[in-house]
């Protein structure tokens, strides 16, 4: 987070925060569906040097 200086506008409570709202749900006989990925989601992802979850 300080090397991408995202502490400037971020607690890092508030990253946990924001990315714990991507829900990936898992029905038997349908498999898994990723819930939706906001930009900022993508965003914070890719600030991080993280590659944003898919399936």
């Amino acid at each position: 987070m300080q090397e991408a200086k995202l502490f400037e506008s971020w607690t890092l409570q508030g990253i946990l925060d924001e990315l714990d709202t991507i829900e990936l749900l898992e029905a038997p006989g349908y498999g898994r569906t990723l819930g939706e990925i906001t930009e900022k989601q993508k965003s914070l992802y890719q600030a991080l040097g993280v590659e944003p979850p898919s399936l």
